[in-house]
């Protein structure tokens, strides 16, 4: 199905124009996009969780709202989820701050989970790439066989 904008562009194609308001009451007709009652914060957080009690995904929560009829942006939802102890935006760790974390108490190396993991846990984030990069470095060169 065409969204809005095409329509109004093969409209404007042919010569011809229409509302906005006359488009979208079209394509909701022919089962395209429908506009949502926006959702209250406490209607987001009780779609937040799963039958078993576990947070649900970002993607989830808005399916469970759109099937409500409801409607929210990606910042309220992900804010809700942050609330509810979901996922949360982690400052960039420095390199330094990724090398303090590369080691267990008894000096060896932490895989790459358990550095990205303690990371975490000190407000922290990095990209795979990086903490393997930062392991790679610890590591020395290796031997070529």
């Amino acid at each position: 199905m065409r969204t809005q904008t095409d329509v109004i562009s093969a409209l404007h194609a042919a010569g011809l124009g229409a509302d906005t308001s006359r488009i979208t009451a079209r394509l909701q007709a022919a089962g395209g996009a429908r506009k949502l009652r926006g959702a209250t914060d406490e209607q987001i957080t009780a779609h937040l969780h799963n039958t078993d009690g576990s947070l649900r995904t970002h993607k989830d929560v808005a399916s469970a709202l759109h099937a409500a009829g409801l409607g929210a942006s990606n910042a309220r939802i992900a804010a809700q989820l942050q609330a509810a102890g979901g996922a949360r935006h982690l400052r960039g760790a420095t390199d330094e701050q990724i090398n303090a974390h590369l080691h267990n108490d008894d000096g060896s190396l932490r895989t790459g989970s358990n550095v990205a993991s303690a990371l975490h846990a000190a407000g922290l984030g990095a990209d795979t790439s990086r903490i393997t990069a930062r392991l790679q470095a610890a590591r020395g060169p290796q031997q070529s066989r």
